[in-house]
């Protein structure tokens, strides 16, 4: 398994990315990333070390702590070669995962021309092969609401908004849409109610 970490000034805006941490089984964010969990990777490893990693994820030291906190490694880790869906206990916030899954049977089953991979060409060629992305590490300085039915509401207009600002963008590439999703996160975060 292989992954990667981007840092920078675009992406990583507060400055807390750690290139320290990160290297052969360590991240620096997240325990649950890896195999190994980072008390356990740098109380006997350093950086540099390649630790080995058990062939079975159940014969991990840290097995029980990873069944408490699972995170992307378990959910990567504990699935078959082909999942069997009917022994996955989904959660609420499992809901992203199953509509991706029935876009892409959709897709597959020949429901949504769009996704045919004749128009998926057409549409990557259009857009010169630079298709426009998104990333959710924005950060806005929105104050807290009074009380927890005002915090929803607020995030909710808040998310819609940014929903909005992105749709609007992708008629637009570069840096004329990068300028645009800056000035528009900042008339967002202008106008969340900040006190």
């Amino acid at each position: 398994m292989i992954g990667w970490r981007v840092m920078g000034p675009g992406i990583d805006t507060r400055g807390v990315g750690d290139k320290s941490l990160v290297g052969y089984e360590t991240i620096d964010f997240l325990e649950g990333q890896v195999a190994m969990r980072r008390p356990e990777r740098f109380g006997k490893y350093k950086l540099e070390d390649f630790p080995p990693i058990p062939p079975n994820h159940r014969e991990r030291a840290n097995y029980k702590d990873c069944q408490y906190a699972p995170g992307d490694y378990e959910a990567i880790i504990s699935q078959r070669p082909i999942a069997v869906h009917a022994l996955e206990n989904p959660t609420k916030f499992d809901a992203g995962l199953y509509a991706f899954r029935k876009m892409l049977r959709d897709a597959l089953r020949g429901l949504k021309t769009a996704a045919s991979p004749e128009n998926s060409a057409v549409w990557l060629r259009s857009v010169g092969g630079e298709p426009n992305s998104y990333c959710c590490g924005n950060v806005l300085d929105v104050p807290e609401a009074e009380d927890i039915r005002e915090e929803v509401a607020n995030r909710r207009r808040i998310a819609r908004g940014i929903v909005t600002l992105l749709t609007e963008s992708d008629k637009l590439s570069g840096e004329e849409r990068r300028a645009f999703v800056l000035e528009g996160m900042d008339e967002i975060e202008r106008t969340s109610g900040k006190k």
